[in-house]
């Protein structure tokens, strides 16, 4: 799958420009996407999702790798960073 996410509507979750929490980017298509660290945005996993203030939110990611963006070097937290396309939160009862 093509990474379309290129657009940064935010700095990333946490503030300061420097983040390893997964947060919310949204992509040219105008759809929101998941970016995180490549080792826990993976097929399958649920995850708390970052806010810009700090809020979060738990989903579950899609269990394709289809959905997901090839890893990249994160210039902010110097580690690998992946794109999620397909997830759903998970709503408390």
């Amino acid at each position: 799958m093509e990474d379309e996410t290129t657009e940064k509507t935010s700095q990333p979750a946490g503030g300061e420009g420097k983040s390893e929490k997964p947060g919310w980017r949204k992509t040219k298509n105008g759809k929101w996407a998941i970016a995180g660290p490549a080792d826990e945005v993976v097929p399958g996993a649920t995850i708390e999702v970052y806010r810009k203030d700090g809020s979060s939110s738990a989903h579950k990611l899609s269990d394709s790798a289809d959905d997901f963006g090839e890893p990249f070097d994160d210039q902010f937290s110097g580690g690998k960073t992946v794109y999620c396309y397909s997830f759903e939160e998970i709503k408390d009862e």
